[in-house]
């Protein structure tokens, strides 16, 4: 029997595939921690790029908008669901005023190719629900 020789180039290939196979599994969490970092510097134009549709961007147009505007983002915990789905969750949490302060908190999901709608962590969102009557991603943010 005749026993196979050592290849670099086999061994090459295999450590460039699992290397690739390794940054596909954490890109949500480069995209989730980018977004994270964005705010935590107040860096919200930054931030509001990391979300994958526009019409979900709203804390640049907020900042601008209020005297007190003050925004923080974390990453939960991270589960296998999130790695077999793609995902890394972060919560958001804003709080804004001019003469009422408000505080409201939103569940977003990191994906490779960005974050995703943010998700309200209120009851009847939109509808006046529990005294908050602010729509799931407000463009407007004197309602």
């Amino acid at each position: 029997m005749r026993m196979r020789r050592f290849s670099l180039r086999i061994l090459f290939l295999a450590t460039a595939l699992v290397a690739a196979g390794c940054y596909w599994l954490i890109l949500p969490t480069i995209e989730a921690q980018g977004f994270v970092r964005a705010v935590a510097r107040r860096d919200y134009a930054r931030a509001d790029d990391c979300f994958r549709d526009p019409q979900h961007q709203f804390l640049f147009n907020w900042n601008d908008k209020h005297w007190h505007f003050n925004a923080n983002a974390g990453l939960e915990p991270w589960s296998f669901r999130e790695l077999i789905r793609g995902e890394r969750v972060v919560r958001l949490r804003v709080t804004w005023g001019d003469a009422t302060v408000r505080t409201l908190e939103w569940i977003i999901a990191a994906t490779r190719s960005g974050l995703v709608e943010p998700q309200p962590t209120w009851p009847s969102a939109g509808v006046g629900g529990g005294g908050i009557d602010v729509p799931l991603i407000p463009t407007d943010p004197t309602t």
